[in-house]
Formats: structure tokens, C-alpha cells, sequence
């Protein structure tokens, strides 16, 4: 284990960090957050802190605004019976206490995404990122990591975009190590068993069936289109039930050995960033760290990662032109669009930001408040 540069903090931030790599080449940033209270933290805010490679700011629009639909269960409170055993009852309380302590918080990254889906499997990655929840060697029943979570007091959360995977989880804090424990077991040894294959693919097939209606997602589908013939861009990176799919596998296990394989080639510690954020003490956190997540395994770096040689997506004629679209939902908007180069090496910068804040401003005197008195414009928004 080596620790890393340490990250730069303001003086008015009350947390402690550090920052680490595994010897299986695991990149972790932790989190001692003294906070115990003000309710959960937002796992959207935990994700900023993850150094981790996104697509270029056009491209990555496509996949991100898809799959940020996805959604993990349901957190509502349970009616409690009086005749439910004392150890429900344990975990009712704990469920409550969700609402005042302040939850710990984990994500992981995976520099894998659509990008990476085989020619002949579109959205395979996607199907992946739901299959790793279906069980582990070490803890077998399908759902054992969502129960345990939201059994105490958190929820869970994944996305897959167009060059990396993000899983997301919160707990209260004393139930965070046997979180953690059945979480990495998603990346040490998942069960990844053809029974559960047709379940999770009818899941990803009925995502992709209730994004069809939305008029957000056939415009991208628009965008993807019009890509140089080749380009990651214009894979179909959702998936459904029939792109994931293998002729003459009427059992599947053909298709179950690719994703067996595929994980095993991507699923890599050296492609992995890890942060965790609790009141655990960072000495606490780094001993469940090296316990828990250094059977991740590792290997070489998989070829053909570097997109640098390709085209600009939509350096295209077909982009330059103004698309009519029949809306499904009751509605009449203009929407213009620029494609930027990728501002990657900028992101301490962040120069699409400032651009997007200076345009977007919509105090008194500003280009946004003068468009909306006069109707013509509401919205102005970055893509990264």
C-alpha cells in the first residue's frame, strides 16, 4: 500500500483526507467526516470527489442523461406489527435513525463503459453493471446487497456511461464495514449465473423501453446518428434484449462466458477509484480498505482504450443543420448546440463552468433575463 499526494482542501473545511493506492493498484480517496448529523449525505456530491475519465463534453451528453434515469428501490418506511421479533424491530430503528445521523458513503468508478461494449453485444457494459448485483461467492442470495443496505437506513445507486461505470451506495455509519464487505465482493467474485442472465436483461430491456417516449432521448438518438461510421459516439450503449444476444445459445451459456470473460478483462483494481466518506476515523477506514478491497483483482491494461486518434464526433456537415422533431410530450422549444473539443485536461479549471454560470446568470441585466421576458429562451446548460 502506498499513500498518495494528499488533496488540497479549503481552511473552512472541517474534513480529514487521504489518499492511497492499494497494491493491486486501487486508487482510494477517504473521508473523516467529524458531521454526525444534518441528515444523508447526497451520493451525486460524493461522486464529484472521484478522479475519474468521463467522455468529451459532447459525447459523453448521450449515455450520462440516459442513464442517470436508473433507480434502485424504494426507502419507505415499513409498517411495523406488533409482531415482529425483536430483531426487526432492531432494524426499524436503524431505518429512523437515517433521518438525524448522517449516513456514510461510498463510490467506485470502473474505467469501462459503452465505449468498450463488443460490435456484436451493444450495451453489454450496461448489462454487466446489473449483473454484478445478482449474488457472490461469498454472499449468494441475489438481493443481499440492496436488503442489507436499505435494511439500514441507505440506498444504492449505478450508472453506466460512455467510458466508465459508477456504483454508489449510503449506510448508517456502523453498518458501513459489512456494506463495504458485500459491496467489493461485486468486484472480487460475483456469481454472474445464467438464471439470473433473463431477469436482468428483461430489467435493462424495460429501461430501455421506458426511455423510448422520452423526447430528451430521441434527440440524442438524433446526435448518435449522424457519428462517422465506427465511432463509439454512435454505439447504442442502453442495450436491450435484442442486442444482447447470441444466435443459436438457447441455454446462454455462451453469452454467460462473454460476460465472464468481459468482466474479468475490465473489472480491474488499476481500473478502479474507490472513495469512501464516514465519521470513521481515516486510520478506521484504511484498515477496512486494505481488509476488504485488496482482493480486488488486477491485470494488464486492456488495448485499444485511447480514442485520441479519432475524429471529432460531430465535425460532420450533418451536424451543421436544424432538425425538426414531432415531440411526443405537448411541447414547442428551441434548442441550439455546440460541440467543444474535450476540456479533460482542464477539470481543476473547469472552463465549460464558468461559461455556462456567465451565460446561464439570470440576475437582473443578464442575457438569460432578458430572453425570458422575452420568450426566448429558459434554459442554458452545460454537458460535460
Amino acid at each position: 500500500m502506498a499513500t498518495m499526494e494528499q488533496p488540497l482542501k479549503s481552511e473552512n473545511d472541517k474534513k480529514l483526507y487521504r489518499s492511497l493506492r492499494l497494491d493491486n493498484g486501487l486508487k482510494v480517496l477517504l473521508i473523516h467526516d467529524p458531521d454526525r448529523n444534518h441528515g444523508r449525505i447526497a451520493q451525486a456530491s460524493l461522486c464529484e470527489s472521484m478522479a475519474s475519465v468521463s467522455c468529451s463534453e459532447e459525447e459523453e451528453a448521450t449515455d450520462d442523461e440516459l442513464m442517470e434515469e436508473e433507480e434502485e428501490g424504494d426507502t419507505d418506511a415499513l409498517e411495523i406489527d406488533k409482531d415482529l421479533d425483536e430483531e426487526q424491530s432492531h432494524k426499524m430503528k436503524d431505518k429512523g435513525k437515517s433521518d438525524a445521523e448522517k449516513l456514510a458513503a461510498a463510490a467506485l468508478s470502473i474505467r469501462v463503459g459503452g465505449f468498450q461494449d463488443p460490435e456484436d453485444l451493444p450495451g453489454f457494459s450496461h448489462f454487466l453493471e446489473h449483473m454484478v448485483f445478482m449474488g457472490s461467492e461469498k454472499y449468494k442470495s441475489e438481493n443481499e446487497f440492496d436488503d442489507f443496505v436499505t435494511t439500514h437506513g441507505g440506498n444504492s445507486n449505478a450508472h453506466t456511461a460512455c467510458e466508465e461505470t459508477v456504483f454508489v451506495f449510503d449506510v448508517l455509519p456502523k453498518y458501513f464495514e459489512g456494506a463495504l464487505d458485500r459491496f467489493a465482493q461485486f468486484f472480487i467474485s460475483p456469481l454472474l449465473l445464467k438464471d439470473s442472465m433473463e431477469r436482468e436483461l428483461r430489467a435493462v430491456d424495460s429501461e430501455f423501453e421506458m426511455a423510448v417516449p422520452s423526447d430528451s432521448v430521441r434527440k440524442e438518438q438524433i446526435l448518435q446518428s449522424i457519428v462517422p461510421p465506427g465511432h463509439p459516439v454512435g454505439k447504442f450503449m442502453w442495450g436491450n434484449s435484442k442486442s444482447i444476444y447470441i444466435a443459436n445459445d438457447p441455454d446462454g451459456s455462451i453469452l454467460n462466458q462473454r460476460l465472464n470473460e468481459y468482466r474479468q478483462k475490465y473489472y480491474l483494481a488499476n481500473r478502479m477509484n474507490l472513495v469512501l466518506q464516514s465519521r470513521h476515523t481515516l486510520d478506521e477506514l484504511e484498515e477496512i480498505v486494505r481488509k476488504i478491497f485488496s482482493a480486488v483483482p488486477s491485470g494488464p491494461e486492456p488495448p485499444g482504450l485511447d480514442y485520441s486518434h479519432l475524429p471529432p464526433p460531430f465535425d460532420v456537415p450533418e451536424y451543421n443543420k436544424i432538425y425538426k422533431v414531432a415531440p411526443v410530450k405537448d411541447l414547442n422549444e428551441v434548442e441550439l448546440r455546440w460541440a467543444l473539443p474535450t476540456l479533460l485536461a482542464h477539470y481543476k479549471s473547469k472552463p465549460l463552468q464558468y461559461l455556462s454560470h456567465l451565460i446561464g446568470h439570470e440576475g437582473e441585466g443578464s442575457l438569460m433575463s432578458y430572453l425570458r421576458k422575452k420568450s426566448l429562451g429558459y434554459f442554458f446548460g452545460e454537458r460535460n
